[in-house]
């Protein structure tokens, strides 16, 4: 319930609701509904007011009736609100796209210091994450290309299946395609747009592509060997009768 109250707050819908709501519905985030930050991550993580009001546990219920009441309120808010973050989120899934220096929680490396000693915290912080070495620009760019022609691929590959009746690789590709869009809904409607959460699944576009393609070249193969062996004379059998 806190994702998605964050969530509705970092969209518009949630903090409407609290400005119209404020101060006399009596929730403990009302002293802050002036100075709400502008992100889900912020309120969450960064700016200590969630902390403040308690946290998650803290949170839990005051949160579910938030929640609850701005879908009442304003549904048609809410439902533009998941529309838009399906949209976007069907266009943001690069890999790694957070592995940056900056994105580490700051007490990360005190707590492997502490846990695993000082040659691990030596080989973290020497990490190719840790020094911004990561190639984000290529993988950017592959993946960019990729994903979107292996989910292309996956959906043209359902029609050609499910025209001669393959039901094993219709099933595959329709599951992959729904289990994407499934996913994506599911996290861009609960806690916003981000690549991480897209990046988790997408991989399974191209490696169902690469499946099915394997599976149809087996089949030609086959009936290709099928056709020679029918089109191959019998042999002359002669029989022998004793006069």
């Amino acid at each position: 319930q806190s994702f998605l109250m964050a969530n509705l707050i970092q969209y518009g819908p949630a903090r409407h609701y609290l400005q119209d709501a404020c101060p006399t519905a009596g929730y403990k985030i009302c002293a802050y509904a002036e100075q709400l930050p502008k992100t889900a991550d912020e309120l969450l993580w960064s700016t200590g007011i969630y902390q403040k009001l308690g946290g998650f546990t803290g949170m839990q219920n005051e949160a579910k009736q938030i929640v609850r009441k701005t879908i009442e309120t304003r549904p048609l808010e809410v439902f533009k609100m998941v529309a838009d973050n399906f949209v976007a989120g069907l266009l943001t899934h690069e890999p790694a796209a957070e592995f940056h220096r900056d994105y580490q929680v700051p007490s990360f490396p005190g707590l492997i210091a502490l846990k695993f000693g000082g040659r691990t915290l030596a080989a973290y912080q020497n990490s190719a994450e840790m020094r911004d070495a990561i190639p984000h620009r290529l993988i950017r760019a592959v993946d960019g290309v990729v994903f979107p022609f292996s989910f292309v691929s996956l959906i043209a590959i359902a029609f050609y299946v499910c025209r001669r009746r393959a039901s094993e690789a219709f099933t595959l590709s329709v599951t992959i395609v729904c289990f994407i869009l499934g996913d994506t809904l599911l996290c861009a409607a609960l806690s916003g747009v981000h690549d991480r959460y897209q990046a988790r699944v997408t991989w399974l576009a191209p490696l169902g592509v690469l499946l099915l393609l394997l599976r149809l070249a087996e089949k030609v193969s086959g009936r290709r060997a099928s056709g020679r062996d029918k089109k191959q004379p019998r042999p002359c059998v002669v029989s022998a009768t004793r006069e």
